[in-house]
């Protein structure tokens, strides 16, 4: 089993949007926001692109082996269009929960660091292949090119059961974001090393 990390292209897209169907069929954030499973499936492939396709000019977004799992970063200064994010959300999110996700993305703002930094946007491995090492190696990786820029590193989980992943990478949960009826968002940071 080769299980080298790759640089994702935009060839890799459709695989992309594949592997957040499997890998977040269960996380209960995404499945509050996207409750249908038909919606669930057919959002993630433009979710993908539109998160992957800013950094693939930088090398950001990674793929692990033959597309078993990948992680979507953004470098410093890069994002998603706010504009083209704000048309995903209207077509696929329960239009009952917008309201809702648009309040607790605005209660994890005041933890969104202002000093340049790296944002791990999204890491996923297919269920198949979990328990292999794939996630820890994607996420050491990232890090690896976060450390050798000098730059510290924001994420915010959807999934309590993965913090404990991400502290022993270093990630410091800053708070628990929390609004009534919601599922929780979890804003962690790593300092520079």
């Amino acid at each position: 089993m080769d299980s080298a990390i790759r640089a994702a292209t935009s060839a890799d897209l459709e695989r992309m949007g594949a592997l957040l169907t499997v890998a977040f069929a269960a996380d209960p954030f995404v499945r509050w926001i996207l409750p249908d499973p038909h919606v669930f499936m057919q959002s993630n492939y433009d979710y993908a692109r539109l998160n992957a396709e800013p950094g693939f000019a930088h090398g950001a977004n990674h793929i692990i082996g033959d597309g078993w799992g990948m992680a979507i970063w953004r470098p410093p200064g890069v994002a998603p269009d706010p504009a083209a994010l704000g048309a995903n959300m209207r077509a696929y999110f329960a239009p009952d929960r917008i309201a809702g996700f648009q309040a607790l993305l605005a209660a994890c703002e005041p933890y969104h660091p202002h000093e340049p930094h790296w944002h791990l946007s999204l890491i996923a491995v297919d269920p198949a292949y979990r328990g292999r090492g794939l996630g820890g190696r994607l996420l050491e990786h990232g890090l690896g090119v976060c450390d050798r820029d000098g730059l510290p590193v924001y994420l915010e989980s959807t999934n309590p059961r993965n913090l404990t992943v991400y502290q022993r990478q270093g990630f410091e949960i800053l708070a628990e974001v929390r609004i009534d009826g919601l599922p929780s968002r979890y804003p962690m940071w790593r300092p520079t090393r």
